[in-house]
């Protein structure tokens, strides 16, 4: 599960790293010096996807809603797209990639829950599949995709975001959604991920209406 993390890699690199594997690449009113930290619901995130033999960067919201009065769907389950033919349409047709340099999970310690940052170690980021979804003024918003737990979450947690490194994160992209889909699970690497105490700037609440993973 994830309801906040960073992006503390500049869009500006990111589009070099991309533009390194031959991939031609359009920007959309993106302010290539974004990065990012305490992100959450709503905000402005970073996210890549392909129209025809493009990749595109673009900011877009963090969380779908289908309606006015609809909850805000900041996370989308794997079991769900995988089962269910409206969402499994969604990520046939609009898959994307966000990416993250840690996202963020309360963890106890010592009797009281703590915010910690998960990372990968020695990995300077990493992607997290999503959905996007483009309403009928054309403004786009994105769902991250969760699943089952790996060793290193499990202990303090039931979901986890899937975890892409770079070429895994390309691929997914570029293939089937039928391969796609074999790629939401949980990060493979226990071993690689850490977590430290995240310290965190103040930010005002908003009265936001979340749907739970």
């Amino acid at each position: 599960m994830c309801y906040g993390f960073e992006t503390k890699i500049e869009a500006a690199i990111l589009i070099r790293k991309l533009l390194e594997k031959k991939y031609n690449i359009e920007a959309k009113e993106l302010d290539e010096s974004f990065k990012k930290t305490n992100i959450r619901p709503n905000d402005k995130i970073l996210c890549v996807y392909k129209e025809g033999n493009k990749l595109q960067i673009s900011l877009v919201k963090w969380g779908i809603k289908f309606g006015k009065d609809k909850p805000n769907i900041v996370n989308s389950r794997s079991e769900t797209i995988k089962e269910k033919k409206f969402w499994n349409d969604l990520f046939t047709n609009n898959r994307c990639l966000v990416p993250m340099t840690s996202f963020y999970e309360w963890i106890e310690v010592d009797g009281r829950k703590v915010q910690h940052k998960i990372f990968i170690y020695n990995e300077e980021y990493f992607f997290v599949p999503g959905i996007m979804y483009r309403d009928k003024e054309d403004n786009l918003s994105v769902s991250i995709i969760t699943t089952t737990p790996n060793e290193f979450i499990e202990p303090f947690h039931n979901r986890m975001p899937v975890l892409l490194e770079l070429d895994e994160a390309l691929q997914f992209l570029d293939e089937s959604a039928k391969e796609s889909l074999k790629r939401l699970r949980p990060y493979p690497h226990s071993i690689k991920m850490r977590k430290e105490i995240a310290v965190l700037p103040i930010r005002k609440k908003k009265a936001t209406e979340v749907k739970k993973d």
